[in-house]
């Protein structure tokens, strides 16, 4: 993928983008408590492809998100 279309990715997804974003402010949790935040955030990127791995930090609210790579077993 070239810069142009990394871009016009992006673009494609501001609205979408800005909606989460205005959601966690109208919803706000404890520091380390983002529960709803977090499934927010898995769901949004486990559509749009990205492999999702949870509890890599020992944490209910933690995630990586990759793209590009195979899946985990």
């Amino acid at each position: 993928m070239d810069r142009n279309q990394v871009l016009e990715s992006i673009d494609g997804e501001t609205a979408e983008i800005l909606d989460l974003a205005h959601w966690m402010s109208a919803h706000p949790e404890l520091s380390l408590e983002e529960r709803e935040t977090s499934e927010s955030y898995v769901a949004y990127l486990t559509a749009r492809d990205f492999n999702v791995s949870r509890g890599t930090a020992e944490m209910d609210t933690d995630f990586v998100a990759e793209y590009g790579l195979p899946s985990a077993p």
